[in-house]
């Protein structure tokens, strides 16, 4: 009887030592995602940053944030008039990348940051580098929210 009882307060003090733990995983976790076409049956579905639209997206992202590299400083093209940044991936984000773009290649990818879409990128560049450039106009402080919160991510 006494091992029953111990067992049992074992039981319930594993569940609440682990139920922070279950809460903190149930947000999406921030990386990229393929976008999925049909909002039918949707798994996970997520607004972008600025509220406009609402994309359908797998629960897991094909290259998660473990596979961020670094971040620029946000940096200015007074060329094509744009603010930008590069997001450097690890060599297996890269490979993850590049097995994507070679299985998927009408694909669309997703950036999660923070529960939200921080931009759309289409899957047709063949010119793939461990360097990805996020891009938005002078004045669009999107460039910036990214970049601050990528930062907080990796140095």
């Amino acid at each position: 009887m006494g091992t029953t009882i111990r067992i049992a307060c074992l039981v319930i003090l594993a569940g609440l030592l682990l139920t922070p733990f279950c809460a903190c995983s149930q947000g999406s976790l921030s990386g990229f995602y393929v976008l999925i076409k049909s909002n039918k049956n949707c798994p996970n579905r997520l607004s972008s940053h600025d509220g406009t639209k609402t994309y359908c997206l797998p629960k897991e992202p094909v290259i998660t944030e473990s596979d961020f590299e670094s971040v620029s400083e946000v940096r200015y093209d007074s060329l094509l008039r744009l603010k930008y940044i590069l997001l450097n991936l690890t060599s297996n984000g890269l490979k993850s990348l590049k097995f994507l773009t070679q299985r998927l290649p009408d694909s669309k990818l997703a950036l999660v940051i923070d529960d939200e879409v921080a931009g759309v990128f289409d899957n047709v560049d063949k010119n793939i580098a461990r360097s990805i450039p996020i891009s938005g106009g002078v004045n669009a402080p999107e460039v910036q929210w990214i970049h601050d919160r990528l930062k907080k991510v990796k140095p």
